[in-house]
């Protein structure tokens, strides 16, 4: 880390700012003394005293900012499974201290959600159904944890995604939540952002995007594209917690009927050969109830 960095970051962090504000009461000290208000032996006793707790206090804060985590999205990776390809983010903490409690966030482009969710709005009652678009059904997921853990309209604004291996013990009575870890420094931790499936005879692509609940729990939310033409998802990973200061990555799907890439801010698109080799759902779509 640059001096001129980690100087910044001493001065944003508490006792920088109450070192900025010892500068400041020095300063003014100091031009009172000038201009003759004040008795030297008060002016200089004061100015001492100053000058002591702004170095204190400054020296704490950049040993507190020395010694942080700092987190850095490394690349995209993935992982072939039968019917799906995986899609994963690597992070990795370069700085000098424990990243405690990280948490990664998750936000879905508006278009994009209002253009691809795998859900639509019954005549009958007006209900939205999730699992349910164009006639059919999506079995993909195991009955027990269908639908989605998002809010309706289906917005997903800042929602957890899982880690991979989650070192922070939490649950609650619905189950375990994978969305909280420690990153000690120099280790390397895996955001599990996504499956994505493909049926060739059918056209049809779906994208299960994961909650705290893991790979195995009910999803954040999922699409259903048509390969018949290519489809973009923009996203964006924040990652937060203590110990590091916030970082955020934008993350882009393009998806078509022999064609998977993934991009990361502005990194060069990463294309998933893999993606060619998927050729059928894991379960067949059957027809959606008639309501």
């Amino acid at each position: 880390m640059g001096k001129f960095k980690l100087l910044c970051r001493a001065i944003r962090e508490p006792l920088g700012v109450v070192s900025l504000i010892y500068l400041i009461a020095f300063a003014i000290v100091y031009i009172l003394h000038q201009l003759h208000c004040l008795e030297p032996n008060v002016a200089t006793t004061l100015m001492a005293v100053l000058l002591t707790a702004f170095s204190s206090a400054l020296l704490v804060s950049i040993r507190d900012a020395y010694y942080r985590g700092e987190l850095k999205v490394l690349g995209i990776d993935s992982q072939r499974f039968e019917n799906s390809i995986r899609i994963i983010v690597e992070v990795r903490n370069v700085g000098r201290a424990v990243a405690k409690y990280v948490k990664p966030l998750l936000t879905i482009d508006e278009e994009s959600l209002a253009q691809l969710v795998f859900a639509e709005k019954t005549k009958f009652n007006e209900r939205w159904t999730p699992c349910s678009k164009d006639g059919y059904s999506c079995p993909i997921c195991a009955e027990n944890v269908r639908g989605f853990l998002c809010p309706e309209p289906f917005n997903v604004n800042g929602e957890y995604l899982c880690w991979a291996v989650a070192e922070v013990g939490a649950g609650s009575d619905f189950g375990r939540y994978y969305h909280v870890t420690n990153i000690p420094p120099s280790d390397t931790q895996r955001v599990v952002v996504a499956d994505i499936y493909k049926d060739d005879e059918r056209e049809l692509s779906v994208v299960k995007f994961f909650s705290e609940y893991g790979t195995e729990g009910k999803p954040r939310i999922c699409y259903k594209l048509s390969l018949g033409r290519k489809a973009s998802i923009a996203t964006t990973i924040r990652f937060v917690g203590e110990g590091f200061d916030p970082i955020e990555e934008e993350l882009w799907f393009e998806i078509a009927k022999d064609e998977l890439k993934v991009m990361l801010d502005d990194y060069k698109p990463i294309s998933i050969s893999e993606f060619k080799e998927i050729k059928e759902f894991p379960i067949n779509f059957t027809p959606a109830p008639v309501f």
